[in-house]
């Protein structure tokens, strides 16, 4: 809370008070949700998959903002000023990587605030392919001799 008397005289002669009296709040961002869960469409070819997130600020001050990116999960723009009652969007862009987990949990951190968390999660459909003919004939070889044959794999999900 903030409490502050003001004072004021009037023709030196009349005293006038008042207090004021305000409730601080802190700053804060709400999400348009708490949990994202990104996929790839059945027909894409595409490397990685992207998904905006609302941003809003129901305060009455700007509130800055800036986010962590994890790994296979990016943000862009990774920081900015929301106006006040305002909103803004921001696109989180996941790329696969055997390197990398596919659910994480990306931070938003507030100056002034609360952080607050989005659990994000990228789910892929599971590959199966096998080979377009049952032989593969290499013809004679000698024993430790290399031989270099190609081999055609077929697709047989929906998916490409």
């Amino acid at each position: 809370k903030f409490k502050k008397s003001v004072q004021w005289v009037v023709n030196s002669k009349h005293t006038f008070k008042f207090t004021i009296l305000a409730h601080v709040v802190p700053v804060s961002i709400l999400l348009d949700r708490q949990d994202l869960k990104m996929s790839f469409s059945d027909q894409s070819l595409e490397s990685s998959v992207s998904e905006i997130i609302t941003m809003e600020n129901p305060g009455n001050a700007p509130a800055e903002y800036m986010w962590t990116s994890r790994r296979a999960f990016t943000v862009k723009p990774e920081r900015g000023t929301i106006d006040a009652f305002g909103t803004a969007d921001v696109e989180v862009t996941w790329t696969p990587s055997p390197a990398f987990k596919n659910a994480e949990v990306l931070n938003l951190h507030v100056p002034g605030g609360d952080d607050v968390e989005l659990a994000v999660e990228g789910q892929l459909q599971e590959a199966r392919c096998k080979f377009a003919q049952q032989e593969l004939d290499c013809g004679m070889l000698a024993v430790g001799i290399e031989s270099e044959h190609t081999v055609k794999l077929k697709n047989v999900r929906k998916a490409p």
